[in-house]
């Protein structure tokens, strides 16, 4: 079982990112904006940010991590709380690398993966230079026969780095797990 908590953790992480947010931006009229000439973006938005957040909903669905490996800075910080493990309630950091590994093995393991995120809230801060998105997030995973059902508070942190809408932080709060 403590392996699939740890693959748990994964697909935690996986919907703190969730959060999140392409570099790609959708038009109105809904075409990718990758076929078109890009510019470098200077400061986001509502739209920018909930746009991402459709296109990243879309990478987890599908299961697709290369999807999402480019959104996340390389100094990513990503942080769970709470996490219920057998020696009880503990806290977890991982780096970049090691949340594409644990996304990978969850979605190759995972039978069953479904998610829903509600009361979402986005911040935009410092004159759009940076976005604050929180959401409570319900996952369902079955693996090896086994169901997890849990409950996120989740929080990311987006800046704008070299033009593009970036992943700087993720922070999961386990409020539930069973």
């Amino acid at each position: 079982m403590n392996v699939l908590r740890r693959l748990l953790v994964a697909v935690v992480l996986m919907l703190v990112c969730g959060t999140g947010l392409a570099s790609g931006q959708e038009t109105a009229g809904g075409s990718s904006a990758a076929s078109a000439p890009v510019s470098a973006l200077e400061q986001l938005t509502k739209a920018d940010v909930e746009a991402m957040i459709r296109k990243m909903d879309l990478a987890i669905e599908a299961r697709d991590i290369a999807a999402i490996e480019p959104l996340l800075t390389p100094d990513v910080k990503i942080v769970i709380k709470n996490l219920p493990t057998p020696e009880g309630l503990k806290t977890m950091e991982m780096t970049r690398d090691q949340y594409i590994q644990n996304s990978k093995d969850v979605f190759a393991n995972a039978q069953d993966y479904k998610y829903s995120r509600q009361d979402q809230v986005i911040e935009i801060l410092d004159g759009g230079k940076k976005a604050v998105i929180t959401a409570v997030v319900s996952e369902h995973i079955t693996m090896q026969g086994q169901q997890i059902t849990s409950v996120t508070n989740e929080r990311a942190t987006v800046e704008v780095r070299d033009g593009k809408a970036l992943i700087t932080a993720l922070e999961g709060d386990v409020v539930e797990m069973k």
